[in-house]
């Protein structure tokens, strides 16, 4: 005898095999219990284990996939385990980025539905396994964009400025002491093999936290310069933002001034080497750190040069009100209706600076 039970993918086989002596005047009840009766039930395992067999697979480990953004794209890694309770912990990396070991707040795998959530970037994620062990799914950030992925760790972009060793210099791993703020800074020094008394620079990042790299994407700009600047004769100190990767201090709420006080600190830490010229120490800021370059050599003349790579030529609020014209242009804003919106973005600037001067004030700096 055999019954099939179909719904939703799920099959129960019952199988009764039975032998039967068959002797004369027995009652169908007796030839039952004189035989002997084998039951299987696999439909029923066989059945769970197809209509969940998607859902059983392990979510645990390394998936990855590419984030499609304006700019390009962006490599997104979760790395998911399961503790003894059976919970799911997860972390995330955004490689290209340099940010490692972000922390999410729950994970969720239910019914071959993977749902994470990272509030300290305020994102989620959630995606539906499929049969091939990949998940389709949505990234949402202020916005939801596709994001699927793949089970194992993702590749290495390529990279071919990165230097590679052996280098022809020294290289050191430095702590620098901010006394004002009583933070230590962790940087790297690189010094010519051959000579003394070398010409030195310190290279300040840009906004947001940043390492002594200013990794970025897969790229290592301070490295790459540095690297130059010391095969080249030059000495190099660069170190992380306060509160990022080694260093102390909080960065959340430190201002230019505050970073300020920490590009001051590595430059008093290379007049303190005697291997260091210390009449030619110059600063290389990028971007805010150009603004940070200017601060620092205008409270100390003895400054030998600043390099701004990319940085504010303008006042700030001028800057700002240019970039928001060219991101909301870029967005599809009409002309005319960004010329209604510039003067009260000026007024605001304006309040934010508490100062009492109007946006047509000729004495302040605008752009037309």
């Amino acid at each position: 005898m055999s019954y099939f039970y179909n719904e939703e993918n799920c099959y129960l086989c019952i199988y009764l095999i039975f032998t039967i002596k068959i002797k004369p005047n027995f009652s169908l009840m007796k030839i039952v219990k004189a035989s002997y009766i084998v039951i299987f039930i696999t439909g029923l395992l066989a059945g769970v284990f197809f209509s969940s067999s998607v859902s059983a697979q392990d979510i645990s480990g390394t998936w990855h996939g590419k984030l499609s953004i304006p700019t390009g794209s962006l490599t997104i890694v979760f790395h998911i385990s399961q503790t003894e309770q059976g919970a799911y912990v997860t972390t995330l990396d955004s490689p290209d980025q340099g940010a490692n070991g972000i922390k999410t707040q729950t994970t969720s795998f239910n019914d071959s539905t993977l749902i994470i959530q990272i509030p300290v970037i305020h994102a989620s994620y959630k995606g539906k396994l499929n049969s091939d062990n990949t998940i389709n799914g949505t990234f949402t950030q202020g916005m939801p964009l596709p994001l699927n992925l793949k089970k194992g760790e993702a590749s290495r972009p390529k990279r071919p400025q990165e230097p590679q060793p052996p280098f022809p210099y020294r290289s050191e791993e430095v702590t620098v002491r901010n006394e004002r703020d009583g933070i230590n800074l962790a940087g790297t020094l690189t010094l010519p093999e051959k000579g003394t008394k070398f010409p030195a620079v310190v290279m300040v990042t840009g906004s947001g936290a940043q390492n002594r790299d200013e990794e970025i994407m897969g790229h290592k700009p301070f490295f790459v310069i540095a690297d130059y600047l010391t095969r080249n004769g030059i000495a190099v100190l660069r170190c992380d933002d306060r509160g990022t990767a080694a260093s102390q201090g909080t960065h959340a709420t430190a201002t230019n001034e505050d970073f300020a006080t920490d590009t001051e600190a590595m430059v008093n830490y290379l007049r303190s080497r005697k291997e260091i010229n210390a009449k030619k120490i110059g600063i290389i800021g990028h971007s805010a750190g150009g603004i940070i370059a200017f601060i620092v050599a205008k409270k100390d003349p003895s400054i030998a040069f600043v390099v701004s790579l990319a940085g504010a030529g303008v006042r700030g609020d001028s800057l700002m009100l240019k970039q928001v014209e060219l991101i909301s242009k870029s967005q599809g804003m009409p002309d005319a209706v960004w010329q209604g919106m510039k003067p009260s973005i000026r007024n605001r600037y304006a309040i934010l600076q508490q100062t009492d001067k109007t946006p047509e004030s000729g004495s302040l700096e605008r752009y037309h």
